[in-house]
């Protein structure tokens, strides 16, 4: 990672984290169905209507997936509660890795930060895909 990609900018990275959030919820949400999609394509060149119901992902810079592979390394390393809520992941977990990749300085800061918002968007996913309490 380049460290410092980042540096001195008042927001962080400016819209990176809307950019990696919108990335997490395309892999969470579209990804494998899309997967799927194609491979019916590559069976079926004449599939009616697949090519449509494709999405097309964002193209992320090699500085954006250093991020996102980090997040999905991490995104299981959480406790969760009694009643299956998820906490976010901690910072020690987050200290540990960035540690062993060497990023430290202000690149811990957007790292922290942004890993943190990666999160944010994963525990909604998480919310939304809740099923519904039965009365």
């Amino acid at each position: 990672m380049r460290q410092g990609s980042c540096h001195g900018e008042t927001r962080i990275c400016r819209g990176h984290s809307k950019k990696l959030a919108a990335a997490l919820r395309y892999q969470l949400e579209r990804k494998a169905t899309d997967e799927f999609l194609l491979d019916i394509l590559t069976e079926e060149p004449d599939a009616a209507g697949i090519e449509d119901r494709i999405a097309e992902p964002l193209e992320l810079s090699p500085d954006h997936l250093v991020y996102l592979i980090a997040f999905n390394r991490l995104m299981h390393d959480r406790q969760y509660g009694a009643f299956g809520g998820a906490a976010p992941i901690s910072y020690v977990a987050v200290s540990a890795y960035a540690r062993d990749f060497g990023i430290v300085g202000d690149a811990f800061d957007v790292f922290l930060r942004l890993i943190g918002a990666l999160d944010v968007e994963y525990l909604a996913h998480l919310e939304r895909t809740k099923p519904a309490k039965s009365s």
